[in-house]
């Protein structure tokens, strides 16, 4: 491995998405992102590993070059109690096992706190790596619990690199927590580049169903161009009979053109990427959508009501809107417009191949942990 140093990712949930298995109803933009920058970093000659939770895999598992460490069941333990055992005390102890230089850890948890310590205890050093524009914004994490939210930030603010996807996340670690942070992009993955794929779908939606993502407005689309075909991804945010969930799946279910599939595992999205025209994102507030870059890659032009800060040679990237009447009459443009709708798609591709390649985001990686490690 020459003298790259060894990375661990402590990304508990992203099993799923580093093997491929289809069988587990998980899937998540921050796991996503961890899997392709890890499987890059173990090809560019790293050594890496990441700490899974059990999902019944081997003890000591090597997928794509990187070595898997299994914690515990995502269920173990007493309540209450098994927030010390077995959660803090495997993470840890399964830290301790990987014996890596820098440790990664992404989205705001408990671990964060965690994970941090645990590198000022031993003499590593931690990378905490942004997944929302809310893990910058005291109060609005997507913690659930109090305790969770005092250790996420002692852990933010005693990391020694934070990393965030966009400048409008730079701003608010300098302004919230006076971090100064380092802007990265989103790695993306190279598409199926499949040839004379059928359209079968206009516009496409895939996200986890949560109240924030605003799912309800891609149904009104839905109901108001009737004339479209759309399709509408997603899992429920837990599988303890999510009720938001089954409101969606029945009003959805209630219209023609729109063909509700639930949850798909991320090893079998791509053919649903390959059969759009469009791809809509009705959230609230997000990071930087995994969605969007699967999108572009293929040259699918992506709308939204919030800014990625996708800009190429002083052309937004992504269609940005302030209502829902603005998007129906955006929609109704590009798919009426062939000329706008080929031209909008070709800077998609363009932008994505350009800024957001897995060598150029693993570069920029390199100087961060060579700055750690000196």
């Amino acid at each position: 491995m020459g003298n790259f140093p060894h990375i661990c990712f402590v990304a508990p949930e992203a099993y799923p998405e580093l093997t491929g298995d289809t069988s587990l109803k998980m899937v998540g933009g921050a796991q996503v992102q961890q899997c392709i920058i890890a499987r890059a970093l173990a090809k560019r000659g790293y050594k890496v590993s990441m700490i899974c939770l059990d999902f019944g895999q081997p003890d000591d598992l090597i997928v794509d070059g990187i070595r898997v460490i299994k914690a515990f069941k995502q269920n173990a333990g007493i309540p209450v109690i098994r927030f010390l055992y077995p959660r803090m005390t495997t993470y840890w102890k399964s830290m301790k096992i990987a014996n890596a230089d820098i440790y990664y850890q992404r989205t705001s948890s408990f671990l964060t706190g965690l994970v941090s310590f645990f590198c000022r205890q031993t003499g590593k050093k931690m990378i905490f790596s942004v997944a929302n524009d809310n893990d910058l914004i005291p109060g609005q994490q997507y913690i659930k619990y109090k305790r969770d939210k005092l250790i996420f930030e002692w852990g933010l603010n005693h990391a020694d690199a934070v990393i965030v996807q966009s400048k409008r996340q730079k701003e608010l670690s300098k302004q919230n927590y006076n971090i100064d942070s380092t802007f990265i992009r989103s790695c993306c993955e190279a598409a199926s580049n499949k040839t004379g794929v059928d359209k079968q779908v206009d516009v496409l939606w895939v996200s986890t169903i949560r109240t924030f993502k605003k799912p309800e407005i891609f149904i009104e689309l839905a109901q108001r161009m009737p004339e479209f075909r759309f399709r509408m991804i997603g899992g429920p945010e837990n599988n303890n009979g999510d009720p938001f969930y089954g409101k969606i799946k029945e009003k959805a279910d209630q219209l023609p053109n729109l063909e509700f599939i639930g949850f798909v595992p991320y090893a079998e999205i791509d053919k649903h990427f390959d059969a759009a025209r469009l791809f809509v994102n009705t959230s609230e507030f997000e990071g930087f959508p995994n969605t969007f870059l699967q999108s572009w890659i293929r040259g699918i032009p992506t709308l939204s009501f919030f800014d990625p800060e996708a800009v190429l040679e002083g052309q937004q990237v992504n269609l940005v809107v302030k209502t829902i009447d603005e998007l129906v009459l955006n929609i109704k443009e590009l798919l009426g417009s062939s000329q706008k709708y080929v031209t909008l798609g070709k800077i998609c591709k363009r932008y994505t191949e350009q800024f957001h390649s897995p060598e150029k985001i693993i570069n920029e990686y390199s100087k961060i942990f060579a700055k750690l490690i000196r």
